[in-house]
């Protein structure tokens, strides 16, 4: 262990170097991140992990879709049909959707 001495006139002064702790992050489980959530009546505007971009937002607002059921039980045809949506606008969909351990429904 260093230890600091400092002499000042007549003072001797010690000092022990501070030990900064290590930063220990918990890391969770998406499971365990989003257990209370109930995605089918979660509003996609009030909860969030990422922001929507404002053409995004608008789109789902426009479409009258108000939650994550909703928004997952879409395909990417779908989204793609929609006005001013495109593949960017999908790709922010399926992002978040991934984010919150959910998906959009298949093209069948």
């Amino acid at each position: 262990m260093d230890i600091n001495i400092y002499i000042n006139d007549d003072k001797i002064s010690i000092n022990k170097p501070t030990v900064k702790k290590k930063y220990n992050p918990v890391v969770k489980s998406r499971s365990e991140l989003f257990s209370h959530v109930d995605f089918r009546y979660t509003d996609i505007f009030k909860y969030n992990p990422l922001r929507w971009s404002n053409r995004t937002a608008n789109i789902l607002d426009t479409r009258g879709i108000k939650s994550y059921y909703d928004l997952a039980s879409c395909t990417a045809l779908q989204i793609l049909k929609w006005k001013n949506a495109g593949r960017k606008t999908l790709t922010e969909v399926q992002c978040i959707l991934e984010i919150l351990g959910l998906q959009l429904r298949e093209d069948i």
